[in-house]
């Protein structure tokens, strides 16, 4: 049985959900909404299912004001930094790169923690299984 819910979206989120829909020749709004919460679900359950010691690296965009936050939170995990690298994206904008190699668990944590900032992306890479 489907569910009609009703949910708030800013203009320039909007736009983009309407221009994602004409790429993508979704019928409507609710079919790109459906498909991007089955993606999220799809790297939800590809996270829980990591194990082992491994190697990855996290690439986040975030605006600039989130910069100590980030900071924060990656200071919580520094044990799992191998490298950084920060770039400013124009104005008020900021991509980081973290190369981390640890636990899984523990790379599934930060992960987590970080999509919880206020952020414009985040995509973990898995770069190999040390097991």
């Amino acid at each position: 049985m489907v569910k009609i819910i009703s949910m708030s979206l800013g203009s320039d989120l909007l736009s983009e959900l309407d221009e994602l829909q004409k790429t993508y020749k979704f019928s409507g709004r609710s079919e790109a909404i459906r498909s991007a919460i089955r993606l999220l679900a799809s790297e939800n359950l590809a996270l829980s299912q990591i194990n082992g010691s491994i190697d990855a690296c996290i690439v986040i965009v975030y605006p600039e004001k989130s910069t100590s936050k980030i900071f924060q939170t990656m200071h919580r995990f520094q044990r799992l930094v191998k490298s950084q690298v920060h770039y400013h994206l124009g104005t008020h904008k900021c991509l980081e790169m973290f190369v981390l190699h640890g636990e899984a668990r523990d790379i599934e944590t930060i992960t987590r923690a970080l999509k919880k900032e206020k952020i414009y992306n985040a995509k973990l890479i898995m770069l190999g299984n040390q097991n």
